[in-house]
C-alpha cells in the first residue's frame, strides 16, 4: 500500500509540474513516472524479503532512452502526422 500511495503522490507532483510545459501530455508521462516508482519500490522489496531478482542497469537505461525517443518523436513531430486531422 505504501508504494502505491508514494506513486500517486509522485504522479500528482509530476503532472502539476509538467502541465504548464506540455499540456495534456503531462498525464501519461506522470503515470509512467509513478508506475516506475512502484516497480522500483516493489523490486527492492522482493529482493529484500523473498528472493533475489537480477536486473541490468544497462537494459533499463536503454528502455528509458527508447521511451524518451518515442515521446520526443510524438511530441515534436506530431504536427506532420496528425496536425491536419484536428
Amino acid at each position: 500500500m505504501h508504494s502505491t500511495i508514494v506513486a500517486g503522490i509522485v504522479n500528482l507532483v509530476v503532472n502539476i509540474l509538467l502541465v504548464l510545459k506540455i499540456g495534456i501530455l503531462s498525464a501519461p508521462i506522470a503515470a509512467i513516472v509513478g508506475y516506475g516508482c512502484v516497480v522500483i519500490w516493489r523490486l527492492r522489496d522482493i529482493n529484500k524479503r523473498y528472493m533475489h531478482i537480477s536486473w541490468s542497469i544497462k537494459r533499463i537505461l536503454v528502455m528509458l532512452c527508447l521511451l524518451a525517443l518515442v515521446m520526443w518523436v510524438y511530441y515534436f513531430h506530431n504536427e506532420g502526422y496528425m496536425g491536419d486531422a484536428y
